[in-house]
């Protein structure tokens, strides 16, 4: 089985060349290959295929149909290769919208998909330093003097390295005192 990713926010799509390794007893005319992914067969002269690019998620089996010069096709298309792509889908929410200065605010992933384990990589867009942890939640704390805005990007990671980024802004306030008094 040959894994890649599909729809990864670094890495491109999962492309693939195939070619045929069996020896056949006639030259081979056509090869037919059907790369399981719902495309059209690609039929070809030659034994080795274009790069062909996987663009949806999931386990596909690839055949092999060959058809040699006297017309004869193989009566079992060659089905010993699987591709597999994983797709990682980033997403989360807070415990709050917003919340006071220096209160801890709790994020859980919602995310899905992917090859285990995966790798959660929270940016806080502060000045402290990422967090990168295997658990689905993260607590930060944010330190303010005037109600800020924050966009919290989670970029989630796969066993196969690929990856997905959500973000979600949330409001921290640092309320003002306000004295009125009688003179």
């Amino acid at each position: 089985t040959l894994t890649g990713c599909v729809n990864d926010v670094i890495q491109e799509n999962l492309e693939v060349v195939f070619s045929d390794t069996v020896t056949h007893p006639y030259q081979i005319e056509y090869y037919i290959w059907n790369y399981g992914d719902g495309t059209d067969d690609d039929t070809s002269c030659s034994w080795m295929t274009e790069p062909h690019t996987y663009n949806v998620c999931g386990t596909f089996p690839v055949t092999l149909t060959t058809i040699d010069v006297n017309g004869c096709q193989n009566a079992n298309p060659v089905n010993s290769l699987f591709i597999s792509t994983t797709c990682p889908i980033a997403n989360f929410v807070p415990s709050a919208q917003s919340v006071c200065s220096e209160v801890p605010l709790t994020f859980i992933s919602t995310s899905t998909g992917g090859a285990a384990p995966l790798t959660y990589t929270w940016d806080w867009c502060d000045t402290t330093s990422l967090d990168i942890t295997t658990n689905t939640s993260a607590t930060h704390t944010f330190n303010v003097d005037t109600t800020t805005d924050f966009t919290v990007t989670l970029t989630v990671e796969d066993a196969n390295g690929c990856r997905d980024t959500a973000s979600y802004t949330v409001t921290i306030e640092q309320p003002v005192a306000a004295f009125g008094g009688f003179f």
